[in-house]
């Protein structure tokens, strides 16, 4: 009688928690995904003759635990602070620095659907040289696939 008890405890207590983990995850498909950026400075004005920024796409194995999209470069160390998911959106601060000393803080937040997403994520850039930098980004990404092994 007693183990029934516990086994019928050990269950509910279970299945009450499992549709609060359910809803902590969003509309995302664990895989390698695309991921294009659009970036603009902002307090820096177009000048004649020079091209807009082109977008740029990088390629980024994304999961439910690590749902932060991220370029991997080499001379720079980024940590995500502080992430968030409410419903299918996942938002976050992140702290990165170089190696030349510029540190950069970043608030973003993108919305999944499944195999595609859209966000934003808005950076202010400190440097000894350049002074305090913002940058503006949107962001667009698509699942390729499975990640390669």
């Amino acid at each position: 009688m007693l183990k029934k008890v516990i086994l019928a405890l050990t269950l509910f207590a279970l299945f009450s928690f499992l549709p609060s983990a359910v809803l902590a995850a969003p509309n995302l498909k664990d895989g390698e995904w695309e991921i294009t950026m659009t970036t603009q400075f902002k307090g820096m004005p177009q000048m004649k003759g020079m091209p807009a920024m082109r977008p740029v796409t990088y390629k980024q194995c994304i999961t439910q635990q690590d749902a932060v999209p991220q370029p991997r470069e080499k001379n720079r160390d980024c940590k995500v602070k502080d992430q968030k998911i409410v419903g299918n959106t996942v938002s976050w601060e992140m702290v990165c620095n170089d190696k030349e000393g510029k540190e950069m803080t970043s608030t973003g937040k993108i919305t999944y659907k499944g195999d595609r997403f859209d966000g934003t994520m808005k950076s202010t850039m400190t440097g000894k040289e350049t002074g305090q930098m913002e940058i503006n980004q949107k962001m667009t990404g698509k699942r390729l696939g499975l990640c390669p092994q």
